[in-house]
């Protein structure tokens, strides 16, 4: 006897099964976790290096071919893309596919630990980040001023920062190219000297 047969000969036990699925389909589809961006991951990682009042040519040769030269020697590493502005360099490093992503991270990280003694002592930020499906909406400002002084920039920036980690859609918010901050002390020898011959 074929299945046909024994579906239509119990008819009510084929309709109660058809149900069954049809509510267990739709029970699947409602429940489901869906996304606009669904996550994935890529063997693909972001170096970001800063060195605030650096020329595009200073860059390149400071900070890029170091990185780059440390970088190219990698297991199964495709491909670098650099892009270098005045005072910013960005590094796609991307792997082949199938490589373990963890591992890879844990890599580039420690060759950017190990060429950081190369680098100029001055930049302000140096990181490594994975490529994340969740980061692909991304917004930027910047808060550029030819009077203001710096700490005005800094206070403007915090400000800022503080308003956009009050919107609960946001994932992070940070800040970049604020380099730290320095004293500088000036010695006036004729004064100093003059100040030593009044007192004697």
């Amino acid at each position: 006897m074929r299945v046909t047969d024994i579906a239509v000969k119990n008819w009510r036990f084929t309709l109660v099964m058809f149900i069954g699925v049809l509510a267990l389909g739709a029970s699947s589809l409602l429940s489901m976790p869906r996304g606009e961006d669904p996550p994935f991951h890529a063997p693909y990682y972001t170096i970001v290096a800063v060195y605030p009042g650096t020329s595009a040519e200073d860059m390149e040769k400071l900070v890029v071919k170091p990185i780059e030269k440390r970088l190219q020697n990698l297991d199964r590493l495709k491909r670098i893309r650099t892009t270098t502005l005045d005072g910013l360099a960005v590094f796609g490093v991307e792997y082949d596919y199938g490589v373990n992503i963890d591992d890879k991270f844990q890599e580039v990280t420690r060759e950017i630990n190990g060429v950081r003694g190369e680098l100029p002592a001055e930049m302000a930020a140096l990181t490594v980040q994975k490529a994340s499906s969740s980061d692909v909406k991304i917004y930027q400002w910047a808060i550029v001023s030819e009077t203001e002084s710096y700490r005005a920039l800094k206070d403007q920036a915090d400000r800022l920062k503080d308003g956009l980690q009050a919107i609960k859609d946001l994932k992070s918010v940070d800040e970049w190219a604020f380099p730290g901050e320095q004293v500088n002390v000036t010695l006036q020898l004729s004064r100093m000297a003059a100040g030593m011959s009044a007192r004697t």
